[in-house]
């Protein structure tokens, strides 16, 4: 039996059937949960999940330019 709370929305059954409570062994996806889960405040999983590839691609690019900067 499958969880109500995915509904018919194909991004949150993925995400229910696929990551849903499987342990993490990675910092970076851990990472992204942080994040995720702190966008998330007031707003719902449904419209966070939505907008999880604007969310990667920005820090996809904070993390280029973290990796150009240099310490003197």
């Amino acid at each position: 039996m499958q969880c109500t709370w995915p509904a018919n929305d194909k991004q949150m059954l993925h995400y229910h059937d696929n990551e849903w409570g499987t342990p993490l062994h990675d910092d970076k996806k851990h990472f992204e949960f942080i994040v995720l889960d702190s966008f998330q405040a007031s707003l719902s999983w449904k419209t966070i999940l939505h907008r999880r590839k604007h969310l990667q691609y920005f820090f996809y690019l904070f993390h280029l330019k973290s990796n150009e900067l240099k310490l003197a």
